[in-house]
């Protein structure tokens, strides 16, 4: 039935996702041996072979040539009896082990013969001392076997043996109750079944002959009623001529009971899982009623014991039991409110698939037999299925390492949820019983992917549908800026994981510079002297994704001096003289190289000239360079002010007055 499949496919969107229970059931189980068969009935073989280690249960098979007969009986243990065979018959016998996994291949056949029929007694007691008993012929009985014992008791046993089909018991007490019991047995000494019969003899005072003629008929119906479970009875209808019954009942596996009445119902123990063949003689001075009719009654299949439910996917329960006599069918039932679930198999297992999600269940297993039905006293178990998944609606950003995961929560408030966010290198985890969970210490430049699943007691749920996470990128070490003008700076960086774009801002009252690169460093200008600058930068990742970096700030260098002169002063000296934007408190050095010398100076505080001494006699047509640059906090000097250039001028007879000879570009200046 479509009940017991172990497979169910969900579609969701584009993407198949499957539940299985494949690999919860094991496999079959080895193949046993048989290791000793016998009949002791002429309708049934008992087989007896090894238990196999994982094994459930077992199958008897048993095969004849006559009439194609093929019959096979679920047991739980060895031995087991096969039933409804025919009397002094060749049967081929094989048996198989059983599991969640199916059968294990047949053992090897053994081949045995059921034993003939009981011989169907009729006595008679015609004198006081003997009792005449007599039977028709037994097909195959090569011998016969009579036990006779007084009753109740069956001690002072007699045994006698005979290949006739009469036989006079004699030297017996008047008037007392016997019990004759009869066996047949085959040419090889088989014994086969047994049939009892009981008679009183004579009583003392009685003559030979009388009472001929007077002995009771059976009665003519029985039937046996089962007023509550495991407590039946035999009914029968009273027959003229009786003075009391012997009630014979007879168990499928052999075990017997009777009792002595006048007419009440005979009561006896019923099992469940049994057929009982029951029998009445009715019994006067004169003897035993003939053999009359068998009520056969058949109790209700026992209910399975040791019955085990489990959770082999999150929506497919898979129930075991062991065989149980007398069940041909067994029918599993999964109730809820919405609706009831089922599987009919003969099998004891059952695969209760497509269940709904985080449910409970009432399940039941009932065995049914063809002749009594189904046995709907058995108890049911409560079991829960796995909790539904989960699914992520969204990720926010919590922080720079933290991201909070929003799911729905399908169901109970016991259940609990975990959040998985699984990378290249390593996995983050959360755990909460409300609607989201925050993953925290998330490295940066990473990608994951972010799945929840449900658990509680029972165990968890399939996990959900995977999102994509992406950290932002890794903010770049090593930043530097560089001068490299007045006005431009170089800035550089080392390279960052997960960015694949930068975008670098130096900011400040006063100005602002911007660039946009994939390289690891930047030219940027229209910068202003003398000027702090914060440093920004912006790590952008292939899709989008922007991480904003902060670095110590950037001053800078002060400006370079302008209207910067040369003076000839007296006693061999000149003086170097600038104008300044810059504070008051900053310091300049100045560096005068020419005529074959090179001078330096300093400015006193707050000065903006200085004079440089010993300076050679001046000639006419001398050129000097004139360097003023600023000097910054840590003791360096700015490298890139401007150089200025002076000639001596020539005045009188001087050759070349007024000029710069070999002197090109703006910076060439005379002094006098």
């Amino acid at each position: 039935s479509s009940s017991c499949l172990l497979y169910s496919v969900r579609v969701h969107g584009h993407v198949l996702q499957c539940d299985h229970a494949v690999a919860s059931i094991p496999r079959p189980p080895e193949v046993p041996e048989i290791t000793l068969a016998y009949s002791k009935q002429s309708s049934s073989i008992t087989v007896e072979f090894n238990n196999v280690t994982g094994a459930t249960g077992y199958i008897l098979r048993a095969m004849s040539d006559v009439d194609d007969f093929f019959e096979e009986t679920a047991v739980n243990e060895s031995p087991g009896t096969i039933q409804g065979l025919d009397p002094f018959t060749d049967y081929t016998l094989s048996v198989m082990s059983v599991n969640a996994g199916g059968r294990s291949q047949p053992s090897y056949n053994y081949e045995l013969r059921t034993v003939v029929t009981a011989p169907q007694l009729t006595t008679i007691s015609e004198t006081n001392s003997t009792i005449n008993a007599s039977w028709p012929p037994v097909e195959h009985a090569a011998f016969y076997s009579l036990y006779i014992f007084q009753t109740p008791s069956t001690n002072n046993l007699t045994t006698y043996i005979t290949n006739q089909t009469s036989f006079t018991f004699d030297g017996l007490s008047p008037g007392t109750y016997y019990c004759i019991k009869a066996t047949a047995s085959d040419q090889d000494g088989r014994a086969g079944d047994h049939n009892r019969t009981c008679q009183i003899t004579r009583k003392q005072s009685e003559r030979t002959g009388q009472g001929k003629g007077l002995y009771p008929c059976p009665p003519e119906r029985i039937w046996v009623e089962e007023p509550w479970p495991a407590s039946c009875r035999v009914a029968f209808s009273l027959s003229p001529m009786a003075d009391f019954y012997m009630v014979f009942v007879k168990r499928d596996d052999g075990i017997e009971m009777n009792c002595n009445t006048t007419g009440a119902p005979c009561p006896f123990t019923c099992t469940c899982g049994f057929t009982y063949f029951s029998t009445v003689f009715a019994h006067n001075p004169s003897g035993s009623s003939p053999w009359g009719a068998v009520a056969n009654y058949t109790t209700i299949p026992c209910c399975p014991e040791n019955v085990t439910v489990q959770l082999v996917s999150t929506e497919t329960l898979e129930i075991e039991w062991v065989p149980v006599r007398g069940a041909d069918l067994y029918e599993t039932r999964a109730e809820q409110t919405e609706g009831v679930i089922h599987c009919n198999d003969t099998s004891p297992v059952c695969a209760l698939s497509d269940l709904s999600c985080n449910t409970w269940y009432s399940v039941v297993v009932t065995p049914c037999s063809e002749l009594r039905g189904c046995n709907v006293s058995c108890q049911p178990q409560q079991h829960e299925t796995a909790p539904c998944t989960p699914q992520i609606h969204n990720l926010t950003q919590a922080s720079e390492s933290s991201i909070t995961v929003h799911y729905t929560t399908p169901n109970g408030p016991s259940t609990n949820y975990s959040v998985s966010a699984v990378g290249r290198m390593d996995t983050h985890h959360c755990h909460s019983q409300s609607a989201s969970c925050e993953l925290t210490q998330l490295p940066c430049g990473a990608v994951f992917e972010v799945v929840a699943v449900a658990s509680n007691a029972v165990g968890p749920s399939l996990p959900s549908f995977s999102v994509p996470l992406e950290t932002g990128p890794c903010c770049p070490s090593n930043l530097s800026v560089m001068q490299v003008t007045q006005a431009m700076s170089n800035v550089t960086w080392g390279p960052s994981l997960g960015a694949r774009s930068y975008m670098t801002a130096l900011t400040a009252p006063r100005g602002h510079a911007q660039c946009h690169t994939m390289s690891t460093h930047c030219l940027m200008g229209c910068l202003t002297c003398g000027t702090n600058y914060s440093v920004n930068m912006e790590a952008i990742s292939s899709t989008g994704h922007v991480s904003n970096c902060s670095y110590s700030g950037f001053s800078a260098s002060a400006c370079c001096p302008t209207h910067v002169k040369l003076h000839r002063m007296s006693n061999h000296s000149m003086r170097v003289s600038w104008r300044s934007s810059a504070p008051p408190h900053q310091n300049y050095t100045v560096a005068v190289s020419g005529a074959g010398s090179n001078h330096t100076c300093t400015q006193a505080p707050s000065r903006r000239y200085c004079d440089v001494q010993n300076v050679t006699v001046y000639t006419c047509g001398d050129v000097y360079t004139v360097a003023v640059a600023p000097v910054n906090s840590d003791g360096s000097v700015v490298s890139f002010c401007p150089q200025r250039i002076y000639a001596v001028s020539c005045s009188g007879n001087s050759v070349g007055m007024g000029k710069c000879p070999d002197i090109k570009g703006p910076n060439c200046s005379f002094f006098i």
